[in-house]
């Protein structure tokens, strides 16, 4: 059985992943983060309304559970304002 048996990508709507992995018995025991700088390629800067090459931070993060496994992986872009 895959970890993610039984999720319902339709059911998550805005609720937390974390929350919907949870009622699947994957409940998260630690997570790590990475924070570096990056440069925007032109897909975020137009997000961003920042010009392409624009400095941001980036936070990579992984939740693990209690055997290890990746259970969730996030990437989050910030302006330097």
């Amino acid at each position: 059985a895959g970890l993610l048996d039984g999720l319902d990508p339709a059911a998550l709507g805005s609720g937390a992943v974390l929350d919907a992995l949870a009622e699947l018995g994957q409940v998260g025991a630690g997570a790590e983060q990475f924070l570096a700088g990056a440069a925007a390629d032109p897909e975020v800067a137009a997000a961003l309304g920042l010009p392409p090459g624009s400095a941001l931070t980036r936070l990579d993060r992984t939740v693990r559970n209690a055997d290890g496994v990746a259970i969730e992986f996030s990437r989050s872009l910030y302006r330097p304002d």
